[in-house]
């Protein structure tokens, strides 16, 4: 096997939001708003998401400026916060991504997180765990919001180096976009493309549409 650690990203790579906002447009309503587009909303946020990913501000912050741009009263925001943790960790896998990643930790490879997020490693251990990753399977899970560094900032990857004994070549980073993936491959750290939404722009990375690909690529 000629890897040693598999590093993953999260979203729409490990698992899915299969409602998003359902939450959070249930508690809107009750307080007789309509949800704000979701481009709206990144684009007015733009610099608070940079702060949050980067442990700059605290995510209650951040869910506070989320909740008060969609029009939300100065009581509501508390509960409000619950409402955004719960569409957050409202999470479905990715098919075969459960099974796939325990055979692959039984065959000696370690299973990593590489992830830029406002959510610490505990928070999404937990998460994982309730729809059926083993708490135990995650050798590292690395978070933007702990370390003050973003993907794909070759230093996010040297921290990650740093408090390992891995080599970059050792390393198989599965991930979506093409930006991040060709900066992690010229950090000598093999890239490969997980569904991308512009296969065309990937480049000389390798492509897998399943976790069964990811199995026979590892272990075929």
């Amino acid at each position: 096997m000629p890897f040693r650690t598999l590093l993953l990203d999260t979203d729409d790579v490990l698992y899915i939001h299969p409602r998003p906002d359902r939450h959070l447009q249930d508690y809107l309503a009750a307080y007789d708003l309509q949800p704000r587009h979701p481009k709206v909303v990144q684009k007015a946020l733009k610099a608070a998401h940079f702060d949050v990913l980067h442990g700059r501000i605290a995510r209650q912050e951040y869910y506070d400026a989320i909740l008060s741009f969609h029009g939300l009263p100065q009581q509501a925001l508390e509960y409000g916060r619950s409402v955004l943790l719960a569409d957050a960790a409202a999470i479905q896998p990715i098919g075969g991504a459960v099974e796939t990643l325990i055979e692959l930790n039984n065959n000696g490879l370690e299973i990593g997180i590489a992830a830029n997020t406002e959510h610490p490693a505990e928070d999404l251990v937990i998460w994982l765990e309730d729809v059926g990753f083993p708490r135990d399977l995650w050798w590292m899970v690395m978070t933007s919001c702990e370390i003050g560094l973003t993907k794909p900032d070759p230093a996010f990857f040297k921290a990650t180096l740093q408090i390992t004994d891995i080599a970059p070549e050792e390393i198989l980073y599965v991930g979506r976009d093409f930006y991040e993936l060709a900066m992690i491959g010229e950090q000598g750290i093999m890239p490969l493309a997980f569904q991308p939404d512009n296969p065309e722009n990937i480049g000389g990375s390798n492509i897998i549409h399943s976790y069964d690909e990811l199995y026979q690529l590892v272990l075929g």
